[in-house]
């Protein structure tokens, strides 16, 4: 078995409700593996191609993806490793099922999650999932990348916060 670390940092926003966050392409994202730094970027350092592809690591199977997920396609990101090497990791388009008003909280976070996972784990193993519908509910200003990081046979992968100082909480409405 391998140990697998990801952080997430920076100023996020998070849907109170729904306990989802909404990061946008200045988060830091770090990945380890055994200890070994392999990512280490600004989510706009990945190269996103909204093209819809089989690479989909089987999300669209029962019981990969929660069912208060609807999955709308399924393209890719590409970044290059700290290594050197380009990786392509499945991008999901999904939205949250539940609409309505929510509260969301803006401010600083440091997660972290960290889990075993198989000695044939590749990076390309995970796959990063955009809620389309919360994205456009926040309307930061900033363009949005991701709010979840899935590892099939696993599920969505579940961080635990370091730290935070939230700034601001305010209403809006998911549809």
């Amino acid at each position: 078995m391998k140990k697998l670390e990801i952080e997430v940092l920076g100023s996020m926003y998070q849907d109170w409700d729904n306990e989802e966050f909404s990061w946008d392409v200045d988060n830091i994202i770090k990945v380890k593996v055994d200890n070994e730094l392999v990512i280490n970027k600004r989510f706009g350092e990945f190269t996103v191609d909204e093209d819809e592809t089989d690479l989909d690591n089987g999300i669209y199977k029962p019981a990969i993806m929660p069912n208060y997920y609807l999955i709308d396609y399924v393209g890719s990101c590409s970044v290059k490793t700290e290594s050197g090497d380009t990786i392509t990791i499945p991008y999901a388009y999904c939205n949250l099922k539940s609409e309505g008003d929510v509260t969301i909280k803006y401010g600083k976070w440091h997660l972290k999650a960290a889990l075993e996972v198989e000695n044939e784990f590749k990076l390309s193993d995970l796959v990063f999932v955009r809620l389309n519908n919360l994205i456009e509910a926040i309307n930061s200003g900033e363009p949005g990348f991701a709010s979840l990081i899935l590892l099939p046979g696993k599920g969505v992968i579940n961080f635990s916060e370091v730290a935070s100082n939230i700034k601001d909480t305010y209403e809006c409405t998911i549809e």
